[in-house]
């Protein structure tokens, strides 16, 4: 990857897209009044969601210690109104997570590259050196072979 500008596109696409969903997400909870399917999904998952809050705050609560659990179903409006926000939010969050898992990744491959180019460029060093480390021992090979010579 090239470094420089395109970075800091991506982060400003990044916040684009992060700010587009909101809008979308206000719309996913507009609709889900009048979409049958969404107004079932959200419906039944704000009736879940009312079950769980309400068993966990159940098993929290000292008032309700040793009491056995009933549980009331909340009105389908309050269910409907409850699920088209937790759909909201879930998909306004998951924009943003898939941006910054994808921000992540990008910085993890650009630190790969530069690591790589390290471990490249430490290789030619240690090449040139041996290089140099062989011609240096060739020539002195050469000389002991000369001084040899000329002692006889």
């Amino acid at each position: 990857m090239s470094s420089g500008g395109g970075g800091i596109v991506l982060k400003i696409s990044g916040l684009v897209v992060r700010t587009l969903a909101k809008p979308v997400g206000r719309q996913l909870k507009a609709d889900a009044e009048h979409v049958m399917w969404l107004q079932k999904l959200c419906t039944a998952l704000g009736q879940k969601s009312h079950w769980f809050v309400s068993r966990v705050n159940h098993a929290v609560g000292f008032s309700t210690f040793g009491k056995p659990y009933r549980h009331v179903d909340i009105k389908n409006r309050e269910a409907l109104d409850r699920g088209a926000e937790i759909i909201s939010e879930g998909f306004i969050f998951s924009v943003a997570a898939t941006v910054a898992s994808y921000e992540f990744y990008r910085q993890y491959l650009h630190k790969q590259e530069s690591a790589a180019r390290a471990e490249a460029a430490e290789a030619e060093r240690v090449d040139a050196v041996n290089a140099r480390a062989a011609a240096a021992e060739s020539r002195l090979a050469e000389l002991e072979r000369r001084l040899a010579a000329a002692e006889r």
